[in-house]
């Protein structure tokens, strides 16, 4: 009886300890990297800093910036640049100085020409004109996009699936393939983007296999999907994450692998990303033919290198319940053909 009673409990401790396992491996991606960069799970479940990239140093202190212009007239004292360093602020408050690199692709934007105004990113200058946006992901269920479009949101960008970060399986959002409907009935541009765990370029390329497959067995074909396909690579604070250590030149290489076959398909190709993903992980001089979507939650965008959107917050949005991502993308102003009197004067 005794002997019974024994097996039965080792039994019940082998059931719990399955259970645990399976729980602890689910795939969804909660956190955003904007939340967790930098930070890492312990075995106890406490959070503790990670040590920064060698090229990166903490600082204790607000430093201030230089008043140096550049030779082309360019003033970078917003973006915190001294001796050839690019000093910026993470999502948790904390300073770090990087390398500035002056070749890799630039923006051109006004600093000074960024305001909020009633809650709302806005932008003022007369070489680029913006739109708004927002992004959403599953859990948000009833969207009302008609009211999201009443409200001045002109496009959106939905999560269309994930990889779980423990075990290389697919996961689709249950709600994508609605909300690409109702956005685009609505009258908005959409987008979509698929949250990455690829650990190399064979399973970047399989992640947008999976993603074109989607897309178009649905027939949402690459005319629909105007904003384009963005990769989101993502850092998971876990000790069980496949793509824990990967290196930034294979993180490139995969955003890289990625894009290709995206725009292999006919759609047009985007990157997530962040400061300190462009400080540590990506590579800008080998993606320069890609646009970023930067994510920023500062007063302005603290990234001196190119970006075509902005994800610069929460806001919120008539027709989504609770606080959504909000974003701002900035569209170059069509230069005016010269007058024949112009072509005339250049001419003499």
């Amino acid at each position: 009886m005794q002997i019974k009673v024994k097996l039965i409990i080792v039994i019940l401790a082998l059931c719990m300890l399955v259970s645990a396992c399976a729980s602890s491996s689910s795939a969804e991606p909660e956190a955003s990297s904007l939340e967790t960069e930098g930070m890492t799970t312990t075995e106890t479940g406490t959070v503790e800093e990670t040590s920064p990239a060698t090229t990166t140093e903490t600082t204790t202190e607000e430093e201030t910036t230089s008043e140096e212009v550049t030779e082309e007239g360019t003033t970078y004292d917003h973006l915190g640049i001294t001796d050839g360093m690019l000093k910026y602020e993470d999502v948790r408050g904390y300073f770090f100085r990087t390398k500035f690199h002056e070749d890799w692709p630039q923006n051109d934007y006004d600093q000074t020409a960024f305001a909020m105004v009633d809650g709302r990113m806005t932008y003022a200058d007369d070489r680029y004109t913006y739109r708004l946006g927002v992004d959403v992901y599953d859990a948000y269920s009833h969207i009302d996009w008609d009211a999201v479009k009443a409200d001045g949101y002109d496009f959106a960008i939905m999560r269309l699936g994930y990889r779980g970060y423990a075990y290389p399986s697919f996961e689709r959002d249950g709600m994508v393939i609605n909300n690409l409907l109702g956005a685009l009935r609505a009258g908005l541009d959409v987008g979509v983007y698929f949250f990455s765990q690829a650990i190399n370029e064979e399973e970047a390329v399989e992640e947008a296999e999976y993603v074109i497959k989607i897309l178009q067995g649905d027939l949402y074909t690459p005319e629909f999907i105007k904003m384009g396909v963005a990769y989101d690579p993502e850092y998971i604070g876990s000790r069980s994450a496949r793509s824990t250590d990967l290196t930034g030149e294979q993180i490139t290489k995969n955003a890289r692998a990625f894009c290709d076959r995206i725009r292999e398909a006919g759609y047009k190709a985007l990157i997530y990303s962040n400061m300190v993903w462009e400080d540590r992980n990506l590579d800008l001089s080998q993606l320069s033919d890609i646009d970023i979507w930067y994510a920023d939650y500062t007063a302005y965008p603290q990234s001196p290198y190119q970006f075509a959107i902005w994800q610069y917050g929460h806001g919120e949005a008539a027709g989504v319940e609770g606080a959504v991502d909000v974003n701002i993308e900035l569209i170059p102003v069509p230069e005016e053909p010269e007058t024949e009197a112009e072509t005339a004067a250049d001419a003499s």
